[in-house]
C-alpha cells in the first residue's frame, strides 16, 4: 500500500508540471447555484486579475462582466470580438464562459500587470508566456479554479471564480491602476448612441442616458444583459482604440493578431461628451499612455470602464439629437 500511495504522488506531480495543452480535462462539480459576488472596489492599488471571456453568439449572454472594473473588447478571427474582463479586488463567484487566449490580451494584461485566467491559447500566446511575457492560470494546464456546465455546449460551458482564482494568482503586487485619471465630470443633458462595427453580429452600442450619467451597452440590436445580475450592463465611460488588426496561419490554425505598439487614434466617450486622442506605447516595455489633442493625461469619471479596440478602417458613429459623426 505504501509502495502504491507512493506511486500515485508521483504520477500527480507529474500531471501537474506539464506544459502540454493536450491532456485531457479535469471537471470539477459543477457550483450547485449560480450567486453574485460583491461588486469590485475602486481601489487606489489593484492586484489586476483578467479573465478572458467568450462573445460568441452560443455563449450569451455572459456571467459577471458587468461587475469588472474594465473590459477590453478585441476582435480575434474573422472580427467576432472577445472580452477581457479586468478586476481590480474581489468579484462575482461566476465569471464565463471563459474561452481561449490570444497574444494582444497579454500585451492589455502588461498595462496592469494583470494574471489572466483562460481556457488554452494560440501557439503565439503560449510561446510568449514561454517567454515570461505574463502571467497566466491556464484551465488546461490546472483545471481546479475552474468549472464546467454539463448542460451547455462546449466549448462555452468553462465559468471561473474572482475569489478562487486569486488563491491561485503567483504575482500579487498591487500595480497602478488605470491608463487615465479620474476626474468629476459634469454629464450633458443630451443622450448620445455610439455604434461599434465588428463582424456580423458583434456591432456592439452604447447609449448614454443623461439621467444616470451611464452608457447602456447593446448587442446587434438587443440589450446586453449579464446573466449574474439580470441587468444591462452599463459602465460610466466608453474608449475607442483604433489598432491595426490582421489574421494570420499559425501552422494550419488561423488566428488573429493586433499592433499594440506604436501610438494610435484614441475617441473617449464620458458624460455625454467626446474627446479625441491619442494612445502611445513606443515599445514593448513600459505601459500604454492615453492623451487628448492637447498632450494631457485623459481624464474619466470614477467607475467602470469599456474598452473598444477597432481596426482604423472602421468607422465608430456617434449620434446626438444634433447628428451623427463618424469617427
Amino acid at each position: 500500500m505504501r509502495r502504491i500511495a507512493i506511486a500515485i504522488l508521483l504520477a500527480i506531480t507529474v500531471a501537474g508540471c506539464t506544459r502540454s495543452q493536450t491532456s485531457g480535462f479535469r471537471l470539477p462539480p459543477l457550483a450547485t447555484s449560480w450567486v453574485r459576488g460583491p461588486a469590485a472596489p475602486q481601489a487606489r492599488l489593484c492586484s489586476w486579475l483578467g479573465v478572458v471571456v467568450d462573445n460568441a453568439i452560443p455563449a450569451r449572454p455572459q456571467w459577471g462582466i458587468a461587475e469588472a472594473d474594465i473590459v477590453y473588447e478585441v476582435p480575434t478571427e474573422a472580427m467576432i470580438t472577445r472580452f477581457l474582463a479586468l478586476y481590480c479586488g474581489e468579484g462575482p463567484d461566476t465569471v464565463g464562459p471563459v474561452r481561449s487566449l490570444r497574444l494582444q490580451f497579454l500585451d492589455i494584461a502588461g498595462d496592469y500587470g494583470a494574471t489572466i485566467a483562460h481556457s488554452g491559447s494560440s501557439a503565439s500566446a503560449l510561446a510568449a508566456i514561454d517567454r515570461r511575457a505574463g502571467t497566466v492560470i491556464n484551465e488546461f494546464w490546472n483545471a481546479r479554479p475552474f468549472r464546467r456546465d454539463p448542460r451547455r455546449r462546449m466549448p462555452h460551458n468553462v465559468f471561473v471564480s474572482v475569489g478562487l482564482l486569486r488563491q491561485y494568482m503567483t504575482e500579487t503586487v498591487p500595480s497602478t491602476p488605470r491608463l487615465w485619471t479620474t476626474a468629476d465630470l459634469a454629464p450633458a443633458a443630451a443622450p448620445v448612441t455610439i455604434t461599434i462595427p465588428y463582424g456580423r453580429g458583434y456591432t456592439s452600442q452604447f447609449v448614454f442616458d443623461p439621467a444616470s450619467g451611464r452608457y447602456r451597452r447593446s448587442t446587434d440590436g438587443g440589450p446586453s444583459v449579464d446573466a449574474l445580475t439580470g441587468h444591462q450592463i452599463d459602465v460610466a465611460a466608453v474608449v475607442i482604440l483604433y489598432a491595426r488588426w490582421w489574421q494570420v496561419y499559425e501552422g494550419s490554425i488561423l488566428t488573429s493578431r493586433i499592433a499594440l505598439t506604436g501610438e494610435g487614434r484614441l475617441t473617449v466617450f464620458a458624460a455625454g461628451r467626446q474627446v479625441d486622442g491619442t494612445w502611445s506605447h513606443p515599445d514593448g516595455s513600459g505601459r500604454t499612455v492615453f492623451t487628448d489633442a492637447d498632450g494631457k493625461p485623459v481624464q474619466l469619471p470614477s467607475g467602470r470602464v469599456w474598452i473598444s479596440v477597432v481596426p482604423p478602417e472602421r468607422v465608430v458613429h456617434a449620434t446626438t439629437a444634433f447628428g451623427a459623426t463618424g469617427k
